[in-house]
């Protein structure tokens, strides 16, 4: 690996992709909402020819994702999530899977460094069988289906970095192995809890619709120009870059396409 400068940011760790599998990429359904109240991202969209809806929410104390997966086709639909690390040939990367945990790790070149930090990241399947794949250096993937029945599929990620300490690559891979229903559903509530003391620091109840256009314009208008609800805002972690514009919802990562993306780091 040749040398390069340090400043490969650690926060640009990975990205995860949630795509068929197999099958046509068919249909062109697709319509993300951001709820507020009740702190999740859902989105209803076409994977493998089938429509697909999602849950997603983040635990409010640490770089853990939860994204709950179903179908309501009645067919079983193929898909596959795949880590990748961001990164050139000024880092050093590696990747692979253990048992039904996939991972990836990033650690920038430290020559000439006043520190150095490694992160990594970590995925696992609840509710389905996984087949893990890697090329050992740049991706890991789990490959898995939803169930024609329509259960949810539960897909948990966690991302960690140290700073001048070893890898967390271990910490990660503990967390969603050690992951269950209970554990999803404690980061749910917590998530919950968070973001109504958020939302609960600033209201006004005033019983008319000069309290409709308070809700409606705090944030005149979004990234892109257009007149919405809230934009970009002291929200933490991986939300702080959602941006909400009425009935349209963006993120970095996520656009009109037929499979999901998110953004990862520490």
């Amino acid at each position: 690996m040749a040398a390069g400068r340090y400043n490969q940011h650690i926060l640009n760790l990975a990205i995860l992709t949630l795509e068929a599998a197999s099958g046509a990429e068919s249909g062109n359904a697709y319509r993300v909402t951001q709820d507020i109240r009740n702190a999740e991202v859902r989105t209803d969209c076409t994977m493998a020819g089938r429509a697909v809806q999602t849950r997603a929410f983040l635990s409010p104390s640490s770089s853990t994702l939860v994204v709950e997966l179903s179908t309501n086709s009645g067919e079983e639909v193929p898909l596959q999530a795949t880590l990748s690390v961001i990164g050139n040939q000024h880092v050093a990367r590696s990747a692979g899977h253990v048992g039904p945990v996939a991972w990836v790790t990033k650690e920038p070149n430290p020559e000439g460094a006043p520190f150095f930090v490694k992160g990594a990241v970590a995925a696992r399947v609840l509710g389905a069988a996984a087949t893990p794949a890697s090329d050992n250096n740049a991706y890991s993937r789990l490959a898995f289906a939803l169930p024609a029945s329509g259960a949810t599929v539960t897909l948990v990620v966690q991302a960690e970095h140290t700073k001048n300490a070893g890898s967390p690559l271990a910490s990660v891979q503990a967390a969603v192995r050690e992951m269950d229903d209970a554990g999803i559903a404690r980061i749910a509530a917590e998530n919950k809890a968070w973001w109504k003391a958020f939302w609960l620091r600033s209201y006004i109840r005033l019983g008319d619709d000069v309290q409709n256009y308070w809700y409606n314009h705090p944030v005149p208008r979004n990234h892109r120009g257009e007149q919405g609800t809230w934009a970009r805002r002291r929200t933490p972690g991986p939300l702080a870059g959602y941006s909400r514009s009425d009935e349209r919802v963006s993120a970095p990562g996520m656009g009109k396409h037929r499979h999901v993306q998110a953004g990862f780091g520490s």
